[in-house]
C-alpha cells in the first residue's frame, strides 16, 4: 500500500508539472485574492471499490483550465484491457453491480466511442491496461468535463454527481451503446 501511495504522488507531482501549475491545493482558491501567482488547481480523490466493497484503488481528479485530468492506481483488477468510463450517477452499489451508476455520461446525446461518427459520449476515456499482478497506473485526459462548473464544459460534480466506471471488456471505441465494455467490475462515487 505503501508503493501504491508513492506511485500516486510522483504521478501527481509529474501531472502537476505538466500542467504548468506550481501551487496546487485540495481546494479552488477564492478569487476574492488578487495576485501574480498562478491560480491553484482543484484536485479531489476518490476512492475504487469492487463488487465486494472493497477498496482497490483511487482516482485523482484534477480540473485545468482546459478540462479534467484522470489519475487511476489500483490494485487486484483482473489482468488485461478494461473499458474506463464516467457514468451518470454517483450511485456505485456493489449489490446492484454498479447499475445505479446509469448509463455512459452523455448529456448531448452524442454516439459511443472515439472511432464513432457522431462521437464521443462526454463520459468516454481510453481504455486501461492491468499487469498480470493485478495492477493499473493509468491517466487520461478529458476536455469534455470539469469538477468546478467551468463554462462550455460538463460538470461531474452537479446536484447527483457522476462515477467512475471500470469494466470486464475493453472498449472498442465503435460499438454501440457502450463499446462492448461488459460486466460493470469496479466504480467509484464523483460527488
Amino acid at each position: 500500500m505503501i508503493q501504491l501511495k508513492l506511485k500516486q504522488k510522483i504521478l501527481m507531482s509529474a501531472a502537476v508539472m505538466a500542467l504548468g501549475i506550481t501551487n496546487y491545493s485540495a481546494h479552488a482558491t477564492s478569487d476574492s485574492a488578487a495576485t501574480d501567482e498562478k491560480p491553484t488547481a482543484f484536485i479531489k480523490e476518490v476512492s475504487l471499490i469492487d463488487t465486494n466493497s472493497t477498496e482497490i484503488g483511487t482516482v485523482t481528479l484534477t480540473e485545468s483550465p482546459t478540462g479534467v485530468l484522470f489519475q487511476l492506481t489500483s490494485m487486484n483488477m483482473p489482468e488485461g484491457s478494461h473499458s474506463f468510463h464516467i457514468h451518470e450517477t454517483a450511485a456505485c452499489t456493489p449489490s446492484e453491480e454498479f447499475k445505479t451508476a446509469g448509463g455512459h455520461l452523455n448529456p448531448d446525446n452524442r454516439q459511443h466511442g472515439f472511432l464513432a461518427e457522431g462521437g464521443p459520449h462526454a463520459g468516454d476515456l481510453p481504455n486501461i491496461q492491468v499487469n498480470a499482478e493485478g495492477h493499473v497506473v493509468a491517466e487520461a485526459f478529458n476536455s469534455r468535463v470539469t469538477l468546478t462548473g467551468a463554462k462550455g464544459r460538463i460538470n461531474l460534480m452537479d446536484e447527483d454527481g457522476s462515477s467512475i466506471m471500470i469494466h470486464q471488456n475493453p472498449d472498442d471505441y465503435l460499438s454501440q451503446p457502450t463499446g462492448g465494455g461488459g460486466a460493470r467490475i469496479a466504480c467509484a462515487e464523483i460527488k
